[in-house]
């Protein structure tokens, strides 16, 4: 989808932000640096097993400590990165478009706002959208969650409660993609295993534009 004015760069997090190949109309160099990604490799800043809306007292799998401040502190570092990005592109008039791949980003209650605010600012600021895509795709919410994660014990998995402690941790890791790309003009594209309508929707929004000065 890339037109031969296009230019196109790779960033992505793990134990830090690292640009792993800088703006370039190269298909070849930006195929080889996407083929590096893979996702057999863990994030650095991952989501602990305690997060929002999750049901640990009846996990029987065994004492999980408490990550929920872990979580928090993540999810931080995780935004302090986007804003870093958008900052940098701020000296560049044209409009700009981030393709944010993510496997969620949860936010413990009000704590991570002020993080979230500070992205949105500094991506208005540098006219730069995000475009968030759920690199989960798809995903079937039952109330004995996944093979993670260990057998339930009590009357979680029949009343209902597991099954909704499951789907507000889902909802809460997207309530923020979405926050992220409707305050900045993008898009979410959530529970979908197909991320081409991704790229053609930046293509489309990127095609004409007009900066009022």
């Amino acid at each position: 989808l890339m037109q031969p004015a296009d230019i196109v760069a790779l960033v992505s997090l793990g134990s830090s932000l690292t640009l792993n190949q800088d703006f370039t109309s190269d298909k070849k160099s930006l195929l080889r640096g996407v083929s590096r990604y893979n996702g057999s490799e863990g994030q650095g800043f991952a989501q602990g097993d305690n997060g929002p809306g999750r049901n640990a007292s009846e996990d029987a799998s065994g004492y999980k400590p408490d990550e929920s401040e872990y979580n928090s502190i993540n999810t931080d570092r995780e935004l302090f990165a986007i804003a870093a990005v958008a900052k940098s592109l701020g000296s560049i008039n044209q409009k700009k478009s981030l393709l944010y791949f993510s496997g969620g980003l949860a936010r413990s209650g009000i704590e991570n706002q002020a993080s979230l605010r500070a992205v949105v600012n500094a991506s208005v600021r540098a006219n730069l959208s995000i475009y968030s895509v759920d690199t989960r795709g798809l995903e079937a919410i039952s109330p004995l969650s996944d093979a993670t994660k260990g057998s339930l014990r009590g009357t979680g998995a029949f009343n209902g409660s597991a099954l909704q402690s499951n789907m507000d941790a889902n909802f809460s890791s997207q309530e923020t993609l979405s926050t992220l790309s409707a305050d900045t003009g993008g898009k979410a594209f959530l529970d979908s295993n197909d991320f081409a309508p991704a790229f053609q929707r930046i293509q489309q929004d990127t095609s004409a534009y007009y900066a009022i000065g």
